[in-house]
């Protein structure tokens, strides 16, 4: 059963803490002045919406499946209230845990549907994220050339509307577009951008992804650069530890271990992924942790 969000926060770390803090009295102020008055007044359903964020926290926090509890209760909160951009913000943050969670074709599903709700209600911001979403998909599913051209015409159309908060994001999906085309050089290109957001704005939730793909691009253009790829994957570990972020810690310590398997260092390379894998208690069949799992009965 979902933990309460009260109970939860006060074992969370604390830079996510006083997110969730402030998110939940939101979500309380809804349930005492009612959905609909919240919403006209913030543009947003309170409820929702606290949900939504909600997504993103659990899943950087290492629960994926106490993540899509909270997308399911966005948006049936946000379709209850009959609140168009609630219910857009809703299918958005649902969307990007989909993607985050590895479910390729449920992503693209989940992309196809806000960009067409988008569209339909005219919100540029929401288009421009499921057009994003959906390059992504399609270059997994094999369509490289037309998943890229919507990746940037995503990215474009987002920063068309004056918006730069989730760029980093954007580009660290382009990056890994990039990576699965075999285009490392704009790869690394794309990565050293993000980070150069990352720096300027101090918006770091993306942060170690961006490195751990330039190690894996370091390492597709060149395989012998093996020095720069494992310090871009040190650098993402420390920074997913820093942020207690299990989820991205799962990913550097598996690009890592499989290095050093490759380098004939199996046994440290166990020891490295072990305990990460170990610590998961959900979310198991979800594309991360079977790969972690996959590797780690390679290295035994």
């Amino acid at each position: 059963m979902p933990i309460s969000n009260w109970a939860l926060s006060s074992s969370l770390p604390p830079n996510w803490r006083r997110h969730v803090h402030i998110w939940s009295t939101a979500s309380l102020c809804t349930i005492r002045n009612g959905a609909a008055p919240a919403a006209s007044r913030h543009g947003v359903n309170c409820a929702s919406n606290c949900h939504s964020f909600l997504t993103r926290v659990f899943w950087h926090l290492g629960h994926p499946d106490e993540a899509l509890h909270h997308s399911e209760q966005a948006i049936a909160i946000a379709w209850d209230v009959s609140h168009p951009f609630s219910q857009g913000v809703a299918l958005s943050w649902t969307t990007a845990l989909h993607q985050l969670r590895g479910e390729t074709e449920r992503t693209q599903e989940r992309a196809e549907e806000l960009l067409a709700f988008a569209t339909e209600e005219v919100f540029p911001f929401l288009a421009a994220q499921a057009m994003v979403f959906r390059g992504w998909a399609l270059v997994e599913l094999g369509q490289g050339d037309k998943g890229l051209a919507q990746l940037r015409a995503g990215l474009a159309a987002y920063r068309a509307t004056g918006a730069e908060l989730e760029s980093s994001h954007w580009l660290g999906l382009l990056a890994d577009a990039c990576l699965e085309t075999g285009q490392a050089e704009e790869g690394l290109r794309t990565i050293a951008e993000a980070l150069g957001h990352v720096a300027q704005t101090g918006i770091v939730y993306y942060e170690a992804e961006l490195h751990r793909l330039e190690g894996e691009l370091r390492l597709r253009l060149d395989p012998r650069d093996e020095q720069r790829a494992e310090a871009s994957f040190r650098r993402a570990l420390d920074i997913a530890r820093v942020q207690e972020a299990k989820s991205w810690e799962l990913r550097a310590a598996t690009s890592l271990a499989r290095l050093w398997g490759e380098q004939g260092r199996r046994t440290a390379a166990y020891g490295l992924l072990a305990p990460v894998y170990g610590w998961f208690t959900e979310g198991l069949d979800t594309a991360d942790l079977k790969d972690a799992n996959t590797l780690l009965g390679e290295l035994s």
